[in-house]
C-alpha cells in the first residue's frame, strides 16, 4: 500500500482524503487537474462554490464530470454544462461535463477538478500527491503527526506528514 493507506492505518486518524495532480491541455493551453475522492474530500477541505453550487456538487463527482476554477472557466470561455476535452499525458482526449465551479484556493486544486478514480486510466496518473488528515476528536495532533511519519518515511523517503502552519509555510 501507499503512504496515503500508511496513514489511514495510524491510531486516532478518522480519515484520509488524497488529492492526484496531473497535467493536461485545454484548448491549446497546459493546465493542472486535480483528482479528488469524491466520497472524503469535504471533511478535509472546505471549498467555497461560486454561482450556487454546493459541497454535494464533490460528493456526486462522477467519472466524467468536472469542477473548474471560476477564474479560469471565466478567462477560457468554459461554463456549468459545457463539454470539456482534455488532452492527456498518454496523449488521450478526455471529455467531462462541468457541473460546477468553486472559486480559486490559492491554486490548491489547479484549474480542473475531477474524480481521482480517472486518473489512472485516462492520465496515467496512479498514486496521489497530497494527502489530507482529519484527526479523531480526542487525538494528539503532535502524537499524530509523529505516528504518521513513523509509518511512512521507511517506505516512502519522500513524503512529508505536515501539520496546516507547517504546510503553508513550506507553499509560501
Amino acid at each position: 500500500p501507499g503512504a496515503v493507506e500508511a496513514a489511514r492505518e495510524v491510531d486516532g486518524v478518522a480519515r484520509v482524503s488524497s488529492i492526484t495532480y496531473t497535467a493536461g491541455r485545454v484548448k491549446g493551453k497546459d493546465i493542472r487537474i486535480a483528482g479528488v475522492d469524491p466520497g472524503t474530500i469535504n471533511q478535509a477541505l472546505a471549498l467555497t462554490f461560486a454561482s450556487g453550487g454546493s459541497p454535494s456538487l464533490l460528493t456526486g463527482l462522477g467519472p466524467r464530470d468536472a469542477i473548474v476554477d471560476d477564474a479560469w472557466a471565466r478567462s477560457n470561455g468554459v461554463d456549468v454544462g459545457d463539454r470539456l476535452r482534455i488532452r492527456t499525458p498518454t496523449e488521450r482526449t478526455a471529455v467531462y461535463r462541468v457541473v460546477g465551479e468553486v472559486e480559486s484556493e490559492l491554486d490548491l486544486l489547479g484549474s480542473v477538478v475531477v474524480d481521482e478514480r480517472t486518473l489512472a486510466g485516462l492520465f496515467g496518473q496512479r498514486q496521489p500527491s497530497t494527502g489530507f488528515v482529519s484527526l479523531e476528536p480526542d487525538a494528539d495532533a503532535d502524537a499524530v503527526q509523529d505516528a504518521i511519519t513513523a509509518a511512512v518515511e521507511p517506505r516512502f523517503p519522500t513524503v512529508e506528514a505536515l501539520n496546516q502552519s507547517e504546510l503553508k509555510e513550506s507553499s509560501e
